[in-house]
């Protein structure tokens, strides 16, 4: 199942924003460590990441099956 662009864009606009991986339907998975690193097309259909090597990946945000957030939890 994918996930709704809003919650991606929900995950960069976070504030205070904490990094998080997107995972893909392939099993691929990127870290996004900044807001900087990713950017949401303005349909939504279309996420772009850049990996630590500083190589852009171009998501179709449909092949985007989870996010999973690195944010500290509550005690």
């Amino acid at each position: 199942m994918s996930m709704q662009p809003d919650q991606i864009r929900d995950s960069l606009r976070s504030q205070p924003f904490f990094p998080f991986v997107v995972h893909l339907a392939d099993g691929r998975h990127f870290l996004v460590p900044h807001p900087d690193f990713a950017m949401l097309s303005k349909s939504g259909r279309t996420l772009y990441v850049v990996d630590d090597g500083e190589i852009p990946h171009r998501i179709d945000t449909l092949m985007v099956t989870s996010v999973s957030g690195t944010a500290p939890r509550d005690s």
